[in-house]
C-alpha cells in the first residue's frame, strides 16, 4: 500500500463546504453556545448530509460538523453513503446547532448528530474509515482531536476511503509523496496569492506521473493536474494559489486570491486519477508531533547591530546550526519573528558542524549565507524571539533573548543511567548504547530547548513533555519515536557510537544552557552542575554578641520548598573549607527546615551541631554550598 500521511487533524475554524458562517461571538477558539434540535431522519443526502424532520421545525437539511466525505458521483462517495444510511435512515437523534450559525449557500444547517442509542454520527463514520476530519468544529477541540485519533486508527488499518485501492488498483501504487503546505508567506498574503503553495515531493525511487490526480484543499477548491505532469525521483512541483504559467515545477491554481487562513489549521487531500485518497497533509500538525531534524538543530542570534539597526540590517542576524552527526536540509523550513518568514529554499543542506547564517538585509546568497530582504531591522534589542519551525508547524529551535529562564532553577530531571559499552562492536550493536533520564519533580516538565551533550556530540529535545515518574530512553541508533508505558523512546540517529567505552559523561543541559545533571562513568568526575532541588537555603553569618562565644548562632537553614519528602541524609554543606555532613536520618517533609549551628550540641533531625570551636562564618559575606552524596552541587547561597 501507499505511504498516507499520518497528520490530518485541526482544532480552530475554517470553513466547510458551502462556506458555512459563524456569527462574531468573541473568542473563534471558545466553544458557543448549541441550540438542541430533535427529529428523525428522513433521508441521506450524501455521506455527510441528511434531511431530517425536526420536532416543532420541520424538514431541515443537516450537514455533520467536522468531517467531510466524497462527493456523489466520486468513487469513494458510496463508501460514506452508506454507512450513514446504515446508521441513520429513519432513526432519531439529537443535533446540537451552534448558536449564530447561518445555513449554507445550500440550506444546510451545521450540527453535530447524536443518535438516541448515544451514538455520535461523525465518530462512528470516521471509526469505519468512510470520511476524513476537517478542522470546521465550532471550538470543540476535544471533540476534534478525538475526530482525529479516530481517523488515525482507521488510516492505521486501511479500512474503506483509507485503502489507496478502493477506486481500483492504483496507478504508481508503491509512490512515495510528501506534501508541504505554505500557508502563511512573508509580508501581506494578498499582495501575491503565489506566495501561498503547496508542494509535492517525491521521496521514492520512480517517477510518479499525477496526469488526471486531484487536489483539494479544506475549503473544498479542487485542482487537477493537467495532462503529462511528472515527478522525478527526488524531485518536486509546487502548485501556487494565485495566477501564471505552469511550468515542469510549478503550476498555478488561477485561484487569483489566497487560499489558506493564517491562523486556523488547514489541509489537503490528494487522489489519483480513478479516485483514491493517495494521502492527506494537514498543518499545524496537532498531535504526535515529530519531524527529522527535531534535537539536531540549534540558533544563535546577533540582534544588536553595530552602529544604528535601521541602517544596518546585515548586522542583524541568525545562525543555523547544525548540531548532528549526519547532514541536514533546511529548504522547507520556515525561521519565524513576530509576522517575519524566511524560507532557505534550494542550496540548503548544512554538513555536521556547519552552521547558515541569515543576514536580515540584501546581499548575494549563497549556501551558507542567505539573505532575509529587509530593508530596516526587525529583531528588538529589548527582548524578541526567532523560531524555526517545519511546514507542518512543529517545532525545531528556538532562541529568545533577554534570557528569560536564566537563573531560574531549572526542574528536577535526572540522569538516572548511562550504558556506553553496547554488547559486542558498538557500532553493530547501537540500540544497547543509551541514556536514561527520569522526572523526579511533582509536576510535567516540558524539555523543549533541553539538551543531552557528550562532548562535541549534542541531542536537543523537540517539544517533548515529560510527566512526573516519567523516564525518556535516549538510543544512539536510528528509530522511530514512541511512548511504551511509562517510558518515552528518543533516538540519536547517529550512525556510530557516541558514548566513549571506558570513559566520560553526558551533560544534561537546561533551556538556560545550564548544566541540570551530569553522569559520568570510568572515573570521570563528571562537571558539578547544580542538581536544583526545591531547597531553600538561609544564612545567619552575624548573630548577637560575640560570634566565638555564640557559634550556634551562627546558622544555616535548609527547607524543604518541594511537595514531596527530601531525603538529605548524606549531604555535605561546605563553606571555606568547612565540611559539615548532614546525619543519616534527616528526611524533611514538604515545608520542613533542618538548622545547622556552627557550635557544639546534641544533634536532632532538625537541628544539628558542626561542633566547631568558634564561628565559621564569615561576617563580611561569603558563600554556602550544599552537595548530595554523589557529589552534585544542590544548592550555592551567598550571604552579605
Amino acid at each position: 500500500m501507499m505511504r498516507l500521511a499520518k497528520f490530518f487533524v485541526a482544532v480552530c475554524l475554517v470553513s466547510l463546504t458551502g462556506a458555512i458562517q459563524l456569527a462574531p461571538s468573541g473568542s473563534a477558539s471558545a466553544e458557543p453556545e448549541y441550540h438542541t434540535w430533535t427529529g428523525r431522519v428522513q433521508r441521506i443526502s450524501d455521506g455527510d448530509t441528511m434531511r431530517v424532520n425536526i420536532d416543532g421545525r420541520g424538514l431541515t437539511a443537516i450537514r455533520l460538523i467536522g468531517i467531510n466525505a466524497f462527493e456523489l458521483g466520486e468513487c469513494s462517495a458510496d463508501i460514506a453513503t452508506d454507512k450513514l444510511e446504515s446508521l441513520a435512515a429513519d432513526r432519531r437523534l439529537t443535533l446540537e446547532v451552534p448558536r449564530g450559525a447561518e445555513a449554507d449557500k445550500y440550506g444546510r444547517y451545521p450540527a453535530y448528530a447524536t443518535l438516541s442509542s448515544g451514538v455520535d454520527l461523525g465518530a462512528a463514520l470516521l471509526k469505519a474509515g468512510a470520511v476524513w476530519p476537517i478542522t470546521k468544529n465550532f471550538g470543540r477541540e476535544t471533540t476534534a482531536l478525538e475526530y482525529y485519533r479516530l481517523a488515525q486508527a482507521a488510516q492505521s488499518a486501511e479500512v474503506g476511503i483509507w485503502n489507496s485501492s478502493a477506486c481500483g488498483a492504483p496507478p504508481t501504487p508503491g509512490a512515495e509523496l510528501d506534501i508541504r503546505i505554505l500557508r502563511n508567506p512573508d509580508g501581506r498574503d494578498d499582495d501575491d496569492p503565489n506566495k501561498e503553495w503547496v508542494k509535492i515531493v517525491n521521496e521514492g525511487t520512480g517517477s510518479v506521473n499525477l496526469s488526471g490526480w486531484r487536489v483539494r484543499s479544506s475549503g473544498e477548491e479542487k485542482f487537477t493536474f493537467p495532462a503529462g505532469t511528472k515527478i522525478a525521483p527526488g524531485d518536486w512541483l509546487k502548485l501556487h494559489a494565485g495566477n501564471g504559467s505552469n511550468s515542469t515545477r510549478h503550476l498555478y491554481w488561477g485561484l487569483g486570491r489566497t487560499m489558506y487562513s493564517n491562523t486556523h489549521p488547514e489541509s489537503i487531500v490528494l487522489t489519483d486519477r480513478l479516485g483514491n485518497l493517495r494521502h492527506w497533509k494537514q498543518t499545524p500538525c496537532p498531535e504526535n508531533c515529530g519531524d527529522v531534524l527535531r534535537g539536531k538543530v540549534e540558533l544563535r542570534v546577533s540582534y544588536d547591530a553595530p552602529g544604528g539597526d535601521s541602517t544596518n540590517p546585515n548586522g542583524e542576524w541568525v545562525d543555523i546550526l547544525n548540531t548532528s552527526a549526519s547532514r541536514i536540509d533546511l529548504e522547507d523550513y520556515v525561521l519565524i519573528n513576530d509576522q517575519h518568514r524566511f524560507i532557505p529554499g534550494g542550496a540548503a543542506k548544512l554538513d555536521p558542524g556547519e552552521r547558515m547564517r541569515v543576514r536580515i538585509g540584501s546581499g548575494v546568497t549563497s549556501r551558507l549565507e542567505k539573505f532575509w530582504g529587509k530593508t530596516t531591522s526587525i529583531l528588538a534589542n529589548k527582548g524578541d524571539d526567532v523560531v524555526l519551525r517545519s511546514m507542518d508547524g512543529v517545532r525545531i529551535a528556538a532562541i529568545s533573548w533577554p534570557c528569560d529562564a536564566c537563573g531560574q532553577a531549572l526542574p528536577d530531571v535526572n540522569i538516572v543511567f548511562a550504558n556506553p559499552d553496547a554488547p559486542g562492536v558498538d557500532d553493530n550493536n547501537l540500540h544497547e548504547e543509551y541514556v536514561v533520564l527520569r522526572n523526579d519533580s511533582g509536576s510535567n516538565v516540558d524539555l523543549t530547548d533541553w539538551a543531552l551533550r557528550n562532548g562535541t556530540n549534542w541531542y536537543r529535545f523537540g517539544g517533548d513533555i515529560l510527566p512526573p515518574g516519567h523516564e525518556i530512553r535516549l538510543v544512539t541508533a536510528h528509530g522511530r519515536d514512541r511512548t511504551v508505558g511509562t517510558t518515552l523512546w528518543r533516538f540519536w540517529d547517529s550512525p556510530t557510537g557516541v558514548l566513549p567505552n571506558f570513559t566520560g559523561n553526558v551533560q544534561l543541559i537546561g533551556p538556560n544552557l545550564g548544566v541540570a545533571d551530569c553522569y559520568g562513568w570510568g572515573g570521570d568526575p563528571c562537571e558539578r552542575p547544580e542538581r536544583r532541588r526545591s531547597l531553600s537555603v538561609s544564612v545567619q553569618a552575624d548573630p548577637q554578641g560575640s560570634d566565638t562565644n555564640n557559634a550556634n548562632g551562627e546558622t544555616i537553614r535548609l527547607k524543604n520548598r518541594e511537595s514531596s519528602t527530601i531525603d538529605l541524609s548524606g549531604f555535605r554543606v561546605v563553606h571555606n573549607g568547612h565540611v559539615y555532613v548532614i546525619r543519616d536520618d534527616t528526611r524533611l517533609v514538604p515545608g520542613a527546615a533542618v538548622t545547622i549551628h556552627a557550635g557544639v550540641g546534641r544533634s536532632s533531625r532538625h537541628h544539628q551541631y558542626w561542633g566547631t570551636g568558634g564561628g565559621i562564618l564569615a561576617n563580611d559575606g561569603g558563600v554556602v554550598y550544599v552537595y548530595d552524596p554523589d557529589g552534585f552541587r544542590a544548592r550555592r547561597r551567598s550571604f552579605d
